[in-house]
């Protein structure tokens, strides 16, 4: 690369001033699947039950890669927890037509010997169901909370920052 004024380096070709570009990349399906979970369960959990969701998988450069699997990081770790009672639930969440990957299942199947529930879910439904199977009372059926989100296309935060709860109808009487 050549250099500019004052042994800067050059401008690159086809950027005003040499800037970067910003891309942001894509939501797939599973990224969808996971906020819209993530959504549901902030308003139906019980309130002695703890969600966290746990960013493994995705693009990252090797320096983030490294600090990762140095502060102990594990391969193929569920992509949704719950803890209730003394008790850890985790859930795989998957793109529709996708499996989990080798270091996935092999994770599942440590867990699974170590006591915990692990399921795999591709949509809502399969999500809520394995919830309710497990036996963790919610909030709310996952009908309750379409109906206002399928209307209105907001998130929970959304509807946190303008005070409705999900199911209420609204001044004007729309969702």
């Amino acid at each position: 690369m050549g250099k500019g004024p004052g042994g800067t380096p050059a401008p690159k070709p086809g950027r005003p001033g040499g800037a970067k570009t910003a891309r942001r990349p894509a939501v797939g399906a599973e990224e969808r699947l996971q906020a819209d979970w993530a959504a549901f369960l902030a308003h139906a959990l019980p309130p002695d039950a703890v969600h966290h969701h746990s960013p493994g998988e995705g693009r990252r450069g090797w320096r983030a890669q490294r600090a990762l699997k140095s502060s102990g990081f594990t391969t193929g770790w569920p992509d949704s927890e719950i803890v209730w009672r003394g008790r850890v639930y985790f859930l795989e969440l998957k793109a529709p037509g996708r499996r989990p990957t080798e270091s996935q299942r092999a994770c599942h199947t440590k867990l699974l010997g170590a006591g915990a529930e692990v399921a795999i879910g591709t949509t809502l439904d399969e999500l809520y169901g394995h919830v309710v199977r497990w036996g963790i009372p919610l909030a709310m059926s996952l009908e309750d909370y379409r109906g206002p989100r399928t209307a209105l296309r907001m998130t929970a935060g959304e509807f946190r920052a303008l005070g409705i709860a999900p199911g209420l109808r609204t001044r004007n009487g729309r969702r």
